[in-house]
């Protein structure tokens, strides 16, 4: 496995989990994510694909992997 498959943007979070990507924008900005856990560039949010999956099931702890 790469290490590029350990990171997940937030439109590929909400698609998988069936999340908005406002969802994951506010968690973060409310502390949700840790620091080491998210990288904010020019044009996107990349996130721990772990970390994203972690929080969407403890939004919806039915919410499957697609």
């Amino acid at each position: 496995m790469s290490a590029l498959d350990e990171v997940i943007t937030l439109s590929e979070a909400a698609e998988k989990w069936g999340l908005d990507t406002s969802t994951f924008r506010k968690a973060i900005l409310r502390g949700e994510f840790a620091q080491d856990e998210y990288r904010k560039t020019d044009k996107a949010i990349l996130l721990l694909a772990s970390a994203a999956e972690r929080f969407a099931k403890s939004r919806n702890p039915r919410t499957k992997k697609k």
